[in-house]
Formats: structure tokens, sequence, C-alpha cells
């Protein structure tokens, strides 16, 4: 039972050894710590994004959040394409996934973004939706 969690906080640890998601690409070497890294910058943008979605729920009526899912899911779509052109080179190699996922993880930025623009406003703003 110990082996098995000191073989788990090892792989834990090779995983997390860089400080930030940054840090983390311009230090990894190999391809399996690119992923890994890769994979810390996309969770932390939806993580990001999560908390902007249910902050902006919150203040929306029923009909803007069905307008809000509907420009989510145009935004997925646009995501999954814009990803597949921006990455195509890379499909089926040892990088492609990275490709994709970094790309996913701009896009989702980019996105967040949008979403505080909508909470984090100016008096006067007519798209503002404060509390």
């Amino acid at each position: 039972m110990i082996v098995k969690h000191a073989a788990a906080l090892a792989v834990l640890a090779g995983a997390c050894q860089f400080a930030n998601a940054a840090d983390c690409m311009e230090q990894a070497v190999t391809t399996v710590q690119m992923q890994s890294c890769a994979q810390e910058t996309f969770d932390a943008a939806n993580a990001e994004y999560a908390q902007e979605y249910r902050k902006l729920t919150k203040v929306l009526n029923a009909r803007e959040r069905q307008q809000l899912n509907a420009s989510q899911k145009s935004f997925l779509e646009y995501q999954r394409r814009a990803c597949e052109l921006e990455t195509g080179r890379t499909a089926g190699g040892s990088i492609g996934g990275v490709a994709v996922q970094l790309c996913q993880a701009r896009l989702t930025q980019w996105r967040t973004g949008e979403l505080k623009r909508l909470t984090d406003c100016q008096e006067g703003d007519v798209s503002c939706r404060r509390p």
C-alpha cells in the first residue's frame, strides 16, 4: 500500500515540477513533459472560464442564459474547427495533442475575457450585466 502511494506521489511530483504553466512549457524537454504542461495550461484556462461562466449566469435572466448557452455551443464549435486548422500539420504526430490543447487553452482564455467584459464593465455600458 505504501509503495503504491509512493509511486503515485512520484508521478504527481514529476507532473508538477514547474511553478506555473508558462514556466512549465519553457522548461519542458520531453514530449511527456510538454503534454503535462499543455494539460495544466488547458485545465487552468477551463477553471478560470468556469468561474466566469458561473458568475455571469447568476446575473442573467432565463432568456439571456439560453442566449449564453447558444453562444457557448457556437464558441465550442469554432474552437474545435479553429484548432483543427491551426494544428492540422501536427495531427498524428507526438506533439499534435500538445498543440491542440495549447490552442484550446488560448481560445478559452479569450472567451473568458469576453465573459468578464460582460460583468466587469463601466457604468453606462449597455452590454453590462453587473449584479
